[in-house]
């Protein structure tokens, strides 16, 4: 709808016909250009290559699991215009999927979190039936409002089949394990039962296979030691050498379910993260509008002693604007920016970060050369809530720094991106819980090129290699000590030339940064990794249903149309 008003020209009121035919035309030369930008829009599009191959475009369907806030059903049509919304522009118009989402609350009683054994309990109870219910009533059985076009050739009770909606594979992500895993397996075995039987030889043809995308193992997440880690290590243990095809997000989780699983090397697959389409370098106009927007909290943390952080408009923390020549440029004398993405759990030990910027502090007064003209200045912008939030912001507001200062935000969706776009280095303090998966935050880092210092964990060279991409350290100090080398070149820099310094394009960091151009995007690397699997559950799934019928003629590959 803001597309839609945006192009439409209001109709101007007059008190003469010249004023009349003046607005007139102008009205209509608007129109003709916002149309032929349009057109020329509609032209780059086309231009694009798809996100999908010709001969497997994919028509979605999704189970999304649990709302936490309870948010009631969306409606199937606003649904429609959902899918890929940040990737429209690489999809030809004719060509996009649709993305039915289904939502349910489960109910949790409040006088059963107090005891933390019966809430498991029901939880994983009722989530069960609940997901059970959703797959059979909301999903399977569903009647879609705008029926798909029939075949020609189809009889006429074919045509009119529209009670059941088969999916050709059922893809689970697992965490969570409990009870996704058993309710996802025994639906596609009923869905089996339901395909044999069925009179439409259009449906017989298709059972649904089980694909799991491990991003993580489920039992790992649970405390160590506590009954329910071995219980669910045994139930997931059990339960996926039932899937027909399994995606991983790293090769260390892959040799781990062919060693210690025993699942069958054919059967996994690495499908490895990438950075969403948003995630990418930004001018340095994108980057003063951002700054902009975020000025006032911004400046709010910077020291008293810092010189003038800029007027916010033409002048930010970061960029200048020159209204003369019309011409965004970094800001000469600016501070270096850090982000870090934290969920403020005990799994990111936020207290390495403050530790190490407690040590640079010092080390920037150690360090400092004569020839400097200015000492090196340090801005922290910590992105994020989670439950320790408010602890480390207590701790915080008591540091007393003179060279590095520390804020915590909590930008806007649409805000995320473009901010860690004007990032000169960024700090990952996540460890995984199993040592196979890996934290997407620097992945979002990596998609806008900009270098990342990350927390060693096992697996962890799989994204970051040490002084080819980022830094990887162990402790506070070593952590310290590698962002003092990495910033200090932006001062030497400033003084060898007039203008101001671009984000991570001084010393290490501008090779660094070098060599996260090009990295596979997703469209890519779904067409690479993922369809392959999924084609090849539907087929075989199709060949078994085939031979129960008789028949020995092998099928050939089959469109991927509906995945749930």
């Amino acid at each position: 709808n803001n597309n839609n008003n945006n192009n439409r020209t209001p109709s101007p009121t007059a008190s003469n016909s010249n004023s009349n035919n003046a607005d007139q035309e102008q009205q209509s030369l608007l129109q003709q250009s916002a149309t032929e930008s349009q057109q020329q829009q509609l032209q780059q599009q086309q231009q694009r290559p798809p996100m999908f191959s010709q001969d497997s475009k994919l028509h979605l369907r999704m189970e999304s699991g649990i709302d936490p806030d309870g948010a009631t059903e969306r409606d199937e049509e606003d649904l429609a215009t959902l899918p890929f919304q940040h990737q429209q522009q690489s999809i030809p118009p004719n060509k996009k999927g649709r993305l039915n989402v289904v939502r349910f609350a489960v109910p949790a009683p409040e006088f059963l979190q107090k005891v933390r054994v019966l809430y498991f309990c029901w939880r994983i109870v009722s989530l069960a039936l609940w997901l059970s219910w959703a797959l059979l009533f909301r999903v399977t059985l569903h009647r879609p409002r705008h029926p798909r076009p029939t075949n020609k050739k189809s009889n006429n009770s074919n045509n009119n089949d529209t009670s059941f909606a088969l999916p050709h594979c059922v893809l689970v992500q697992n965490p969570p394990a409990l009870p996704l895993l058993l309710v996802a397996r025994l639906y596609c075995w009923w869905l089996g039962i339901v395909v044999l039987f069925s009179r439409s030889s259009n449906q017989r043809r298709k059972i649904p296979g089980l694909i799991v995308d491990w991003h993580n193992l489920g039992y790992s997440m649970l405390a160590e030691g506590s009954p329910f880690r071995k219980v669910a290590k045994v139930y997931e243990s059990i339960l996926a050498p039932f899937a027909d095809a399994h995606l991983t997000v790293t090769n260390a989780m892959k040799a781990f379910l062919e060693s210690e699983l025993r699942l069958p090397p054919e059967k996994v697959r690495v499908l490895p993260d990438c950075p969403p389409h948003m995630f990418q370098p930004r001018t340095l106009a994108e980057q003063h509008a951002i700054l902009q927007k975020l000025h006032p909290q911004l400046t709010k943390a910077c020291r008293k002693s810092w010189p003038d952080s800029g007027d916010g408009h033409l002048t930010t923390l970061l960029t200048e604007y020159n209204p003369k020549t019309q011409q965004y440029t970094p800001r000469r004398g600016r501070a270096a920016l850090i982000t870090s993405s934290t969920s403020w759990t005990p799994d990111e030990d936020f207290g390495i970060l403050l530790n190490a910027l407690l040590l640079l502090d010092k080390l920037i007064m150690e360090h400092r050369d004569e020839h400097d003209a200015r000492d090196l200045r340090v801005m922290v912008v910590v992105t994020g809530k989670g439950p320790e939030k408010a602890q480390y912001e207590v701790k915080i507001s008591k540091l007393t720094l003179h060279h590095v200062a520390v804020t915590t935000l909590w930008l806007e969706p649409g805000d995320y991106p473009p901010f860690l776009a004007c990032a000169d280095v960024g700090v990952s303090l996540h460890t995984s819980t199993s040592g196979l998966d890996l934290p997407m935050k620097v992945l979002d880092l990596f998609g806008c090129q900009v270098p990342v210092c990350a927390m060693d964990f096992d697996c962890l060279s799989e994204l970051v290699q040490d002084e080819v991409n980022g830094r990887v350290f162990a402790d506070s100090a070593q952590l310290a000590h590698q962002l003092l080398e990495l910033l200090q070149p932006l001062v030497h820099q400033e003084q060898q030339q007039p203008l101001g310094v671009p984000c991570h394009s001084f010393g290490k960091l501008q090779a660094y940064s070098q060599q996260l151009q090009h990295r596979q995007r997703w469209h890519t690397n779904w067409d690479q990794n993922a369809l392959p699997v999924l084609e090849q559950v539907t087929t075989s799934s199709t060949t078994g249903v085939r031979r129960r019928q008789g028949t020995t003629k092998p099928d050939g590959p089959t469109n991927v149309n509906n995945i749930l």
